[in-house]
């Protein structure tokens, strides 16, 4: 039952509980093949049916019993006290090689403790306010909820991986994993700029990415003109109800026929890799619509250089970009510069 790490950052307060399927490797291994079905999940995560998420038992009487005899300086219990303490003095330091604070998640999305309760302990004493866990099996009827637990500021690979087995099958995944992680970890430094604005995303393809910008914006709205990527992009936001309080919705329209059939609320405008596809129709759109409405913009912009355009703009070269947002009004910032790739925010 080895396996790689599915690192998830949460708050260690939020971990109270011990899972029944709990210990050292060897230990949990014995009670799951004795106890409860599993199955090695796509995700290479173990997961596990059975009632082992339903319990009430505390970790933490235990070890701070443990804790209080060590600093009575009894000789008994935990050795390594005083190293973690140490470790700890400035910041919760993870050594990437080293094993993490190992959970599990119950059905319900609550995080429940298997081990390195220790450090948890620790954790939660000096107010650490999140720490890397290392998530070693789920519930099989777990169904997405709670995802507010999950600090990550880019969606975990094993909830890509269940979101994405429910598409339908008759639709072509665009956006791997890989390409996630590669065009939008940048991203995610520069979203507060949408902070609890009502955002609208412009080709929003899946909508992976809103699982980034829910926490941070006030409301979400995807146009994705393709009926596939809708479907897919329809599936992820129902899925991620949980992650935040914000709302949100896709449509499958065209900007035109968005901005010709609903109510345009938006104050804040998210794009990725799309404004070089717009045609010089939905570009005034954009201009006389949707920008003079936007307190904040982000936008990715890819700087392949393409035989046909679908608009005389030119907007995926840097000064093209700069150029038309500053004539909508905005003060931008090329945040990150990338060899394929920019990342610009603006606001008013």
């Amino acid at each position: 039952m080895n396996k790689s790490k599915t690192i998830l950052n949460v708050n260690p307060k939020d971990i109270t509980v011990l899972s029944a399927i709990s210990g050292c490797n060897i230990t949990r291994n014995k009670v799951i093949h004795r106890s409860y079905p599993y199955q090695q999940s796509s995700n290479n995560l173990l997961s596990i049916k059975g009632d082992w998420d339903l319990t009430n038992r505390l970790y933490k009487p235990k070890v701070q019993s443990d804790y209080e005899r060590y600093l009575r300086g009894e000789p008994k219990g935990y050795l390594h006290w005083k190293t973690l303490m140490d470790s700890m003095k400035t910041g919760y330091n993870q050594n990437k090689d080293s094993r993490y604070v190992e959970v599990g998640m119950a059905r319900d999305g609550k995080i429940l403790l298997v081990d390195g309760r220790h450090r948890l302990f620790l954790a939660q004493l000096f107010n650490v306010s999140e720490i890397p866990v290392d998530l070693i099996y789920y519930h099989s009827s777990y169904d997405f909820e709670n995802l507010s637990l999950i600090k990550n500021k880019l969606i975990p690979k094993f909830l890509y991986d269940l979101i994405i087995e429910k598409y339908p099958k008759q639709y072509t995944v665009y956006h791997g994993y890989s390409f996630i992680t590669e065009r939008f970890t940048k991203t995610t430094k520069y979203l507060n700029v949408l902070k609890d604005l009502d955002v609208l995303e412009i080709g929003c393809n899946t909508s992976l990415f809103s699982w980034s910008l829910l926490p941070v914006v006030k409301s979400y709205v995807g146009l994705e003109k393709n009926i596939g990527h809708y479907q897919q992009a329809k599936i992820t936001l129902d899925c991620l109800k949980s992650r935040s309080n914000s709302s949100s919705q896709v449509y499958n329209m065209s900007l035109q026929q968005f901005c010709n059939t609903q109510e345009l609320q938006c104050n804040g405008l998210f794009n990725a890799y799309v404004l070089y596809h717009l045609t010089n129709s939905e570009i005034a759109l954009l201009k006389e619509k949707i920008l003079p409405k936007c307190k904040a913009i982000v936008t990715v912009i890819r700087t392949k250089e393409r035989r046909s355009r679908c608009n005389d703009y030119y907007l995926n070269r840097k000064e093209n970009v700069i150029k038309f947002f500053e004539e909508a009004g905005f003060k931008v910032q090329i945040c990150h510069l990338a060899e394929h790739y920019f990342i610009l925010t603006g606001t008013k």
